[in-house]
This record gives C-alpha cells, sequence and structure tokens, in this order.
C-alpha cells in the first residue's frame, strides 16, 4: 500500500501478497560550538551535570550512562586523550550525513539480494501510475492511500525498491521515505522494552475502542515515525514529540530538515511511507477503522 498524508500528514504505500561525521554532532554554546565526541571542545569550567546533559542524547545504553563524576575530573585537569577514549566506549557514532538507499532498505525488506537500481522489466507503466497517484497539491491535507497487489514470487518488493531509486531516492536519502515489510517487521525481536510499532496496530483488532478513544493504529503510527528518525538522525527522540500523528509528522519534519539540512524551498522531499508484505494487515478486523455509511 502506498499511503501519502500531506501536512499535516505523510504518504503511505502499501505492497500486498558510515563514517563519522562531527558536523552532525555539534551544540552551539554561547561563544563556541562542542561536541559530544570530541571533548577538547568543551568549556573548561563544565561540570559533570554539563557533561551529561549534553551527551545524554548520544549514549549507544542510555541504560548503562558513563561515569560522569569522572568525565568531569578528566576533563578538568585536562586529559582529553583518556576522555575520548571512554567516550568511544559510551557515545553512539554519528548518523551519515546521507541516508544510503541499498542499506536502508536490506534493513527494512525481505529480498536483499538485489540492488534497488536494477530495473523491473516492463513496469514503467506501473511505476507512472503509481507516481501520479500520490501526486498532491501541496496545500491539501487529505490522506492518499495507493494499494498496489502482485501475485507472490512476481517481484513485487523488487518494484517497490526500484520505485524508491528511480522516483523517491532524493527524499530517501535525506530521512524523509520510511519502508517497512510488516512480515518482517511482526517477527523481528527489535528491543523488548518498547512495544514494535506493528504490534500496536494489530492490537487495534481485539480493541473496543470508540471514535472518541485514542487509535491503537494511530500509537503505532507515531512509534513507527520515532523510531524511523531516531535510526536516520541518530538522536534519541522524545516520546513526547510524537504523542499523535500531526505531532509525529511534524518533529519527522522538523527533525531531519535539522540533521540532513533540508532548504524549506527544497522539492522532491515530500514524506513517503511505504509498507511491503501488508496482508498481515488484513488478517483481522480492525475496529478503530470501520467504514462508517
Amino acid at each position: 500500500m502506498f499511503r501519502r498524508l500531506s501536512p499535516p500528514y505523510a504518504r503511505l504505500i502499501c505492497v500486498g501478497g558510515g563514517a563519522y561525521d562531527n558536523r552532525r554532532w555539534t551544540t552551539t554554546t554561547a561563544d563556541k560550538t562542542t561536541s559530544p565526541t570530541d571533548p577538547q571542545t568543551w568549556p573548561k569550567d563544565w561540570t559533570s551535570a554539563d557533561i551529561q546533559k549534553l551527551l545524554r542524547d548520544h549514549l549507544s545504553n542510555p541504560k548503562a550512562p558513563p561515569n560522569y563524576d569522572s568525565f568531569a575530573v578528566l576533563h578538568n585537569i585536562g586529559d582529553y586523550k583518556s576522555l575520548a577514549f571512554l567516550l568511544k566506549a559510551h557515545i553512539k557514532p554519528p548518523a551519515p550525513s546521507e541516508v544510503d538507499i541499498d542499506e536502508y532498505l536490506s534493513r527494512y525488506v525481505n529480498n536483499i539480494a538485489d540492488s534497488s537500481s536494477m530495473p523491473v522489466q516492463e513496469r514503467t507503466t506501473q511505476l507512472d501510475a503509481l507516481v501520479n497517484a500520490l501526486s498532491a497539491q501541496r496545500s491539501s491535507e487529505n490522506r492518499i492511500i495507493v494499494y498496489c497487489t502482485s501475485p507472490r514470487g512476481t517481484g513485487k518488493t523488487q518494484f517497490l525498491k526500484w520505485a524508491v531509486f528511480m522516483r523517491y531516492s532524493e527524499a530517501m536519502r535525506c530521512g524523509r521515505v520510511i519502508v517497512r515489510c510488516c512480515d518482517k517487521a511482526a517477527h523481528d525481536g527489535g528491543d523488548k522494552t518498547q512495544l514494535p510499532w506493528i504490534t500496536q496496530v494489530l492490537e487495534d483488532r481485539s480493541s473496543s475502542s470508540t471514535p472518541l478513544e485514542r487509535s491503537s493504529v494511530d500509537d503505532g503510527l507515531c512509534e513507527l515515525i520515532r523510531t524511523h528518525v531516531e535510526s536516520v538522525t541518530g538522536s534519541r527522540q522524545d516520546q513526547t514529540n510524537y504523542r499523535d500523528p500531526h505531532t509525529a509528522y511534524a518533529t519527522w519534519m522538523s527533525e531531519t530538515a535539522r540533521h540532513f539540512n533540508i532548504p524549506k524551498d527544497k522539492s522532491n522531499v515530500n514524506p513517503l511511507i511505504i509498507l511491503d508484505t501488508c496482508e498481515i494487515l488484513s488478517e483481522h478486523d480492525h475496529k478503530s477503522l470501520v467504514h462508517k455509511h
């Protein structure tokens, strides 16, 4: 399925059947720029609390934080070599300056053998139809959902990858495209402490929710966007900034604009969500998505 939700939403498609860059990790203070990976850029009078504030969003394992008091001691005596060595064990590497399309797709879809640039034979007409269906006026806030179906084994996943490469590569490189295989997501172990987005979506099947209550489908969408933004920017994302679809969309746009330096007037970077092998979504009744006549 290809689903487009123009502001305040995004687009959605459902198909059924690096090197360190310290420039991405800088924080501007009153008189200088500080980097989590370079203690020599930290102000001389910084305390353990100041160091903690700088590093907390860049920890590779927030549940096992470093000893900030020890960091402060090393910083105060000017032992930057030892401090930098310790930082490497606790700070996750900065996210790349752009998303690698094939690396990203191999992580989230099942077809990892073929490159996204490999053309799909005799599918140009379908690709043009897809792009046309996803086109919407910038001022529109209507959701656009495109559902593509193809018999199993006919190359639907490769078509998805090829479509991204041919028409949405620029948006993908700056974090504006989310791609997930529903089947793969449903069987992925993932972070046991966080409810996966697909689980939240499927929970709606047994919900007795009313139109006035919060939908677990919305929760799943927000979590999908949050984890994507966290992955492509390398910065921890506060769940309060993804509390509803409208807020999640706005945060997605602002965070990717910040990290990838996207100009406000840049074209071809409209948001897009692509779900592959989404048959699992049709196997259950979704109480909150019942058509009303």
